[in-house]
Formats: C-alpha cells, structure tokens, sequence
C-alpha cells in the first residue's frame, strides 16, 4: 500500500488512536481496563483535540490529538482506579435502594 493513496486527512483521524495505544504501553490491568481506556482515549481526542488545536493553534491537528489520545487514556485509568478505590458500584446501589425505598436485605 502506498501512503499516497490514503486520505489527506488521515493523520489528523489517526494521530488520536495512535497516541491512546501509545499509553497503553505504560499501563498495567486487565484487558478490560486497557479496552475501556483505549476506547476513553479515543473519544477524547475524537472530540477535545480539535478545541485544544482552537485554543493552542500553533499545534497541529495531528499534534492535538496525539496528546489529548495520550492524556485521555491517563484520565480514563485514574476515574476507573478510583471508581474501585471508593467502591461507587455499591455507593451507587445503596443510593438507588434509599431513594426506592427498597428493603436494604437483599
């Protein structure tokens, strides 16, 4: 395959996808969590890197979503490190059983 026959815009699509698998590299956790991550990496830089590129214009597209893919997997690992530390899917439950007025046995 020749890099010519590629769209003109193909690196500015890619560059987010290449920067989330960049992170990956220095993650440690089950194939869920780097799936989940990568997934979170992805859409970041899919919808914030073309604001971070309004805001810093001397970057380029491709630079913006190279950083926001590689930041955003960072974030997504940090919010699912701390929905286990808090144990939010139990927090979570125990919330809806009083806003239900559920029996709290199970």
């Amino acid at each position: 395959m020749n890099f010519n026959d590629l769209p003109p815009d193909f690196g500015k699509h890619a560059a987010g996808p290449i920067g989330a698998a960049t992170a990956l590299f220095f993650l440690k956790g089950t194939w869920r969590t780097y799936a989940g991550a990568f997934l979170g990496g992805w859409a970041m830089a899919r919808y914030i890197a073309p604001v971070v590129h309004d805001v810093f214009p001397r970057l380029g597209p491709e630079t913006s979503g190279f950083v926001v893919g590689l930041t955003g997997v960072i974030v997504v690992k940090k919010l699912f490190d701390t929905w286990e530390q808090f144990d939010a899917g139990t927090l979570l439950k125990e919330w809806a059983r009083g806003k239900l007025k559920l029996d709290n046995k199970p």
